[in-house]
């Protein structure tokens, strides 16, 4: 399902099609109740692979919708799942590198 989230966001497809993937994004993590599912959905890098994109910041809205995805996501880190954002090669936490990116201009 990520792949196919992620193919998407590489083409380019408008800013409606980018918040609307955003937004099911952050619906389906607030949902997950079960935390086997949690780590079916981490476990294949693609939620990383989702951080890194370049999304769009000058886009109120997809800024917005990119913020309460990580938002989400952090409410659902713990000792378990954090290890799935860590990069053992570079230590460094995949996506919050990116952070200063929508601050720099």
């Amino acid at each position: 399902m990520f792949v196919f989230f992620l193919n998407i966001l590489r083409q380019k497809s408008g800013r409606y099609v980018c918040v609307q993937l955003l937004q099911t994004l952050n619906i389906l993590f607030e949902n997950i109740s079960h935390e086997t599912s949690l780590y079916y959905l981490l476990s294949n890098n693609h939620v990383n692979s989702i951080i890194v994109h370049k999304f769009d910041f000058s886009d109120e809205e997809i800024m917005a919708y990119y913020i309460s995805f990580l938002k989400t996501l952090s409410l659902k880190l713990n000792n378990h799942t954090v290890h799935f954002f860590y990069n053992e090669v570079r230590p460094q936490m995949g996506g919050y590198m990116r952070k200063q990116s929508w601050t720099e201009k």
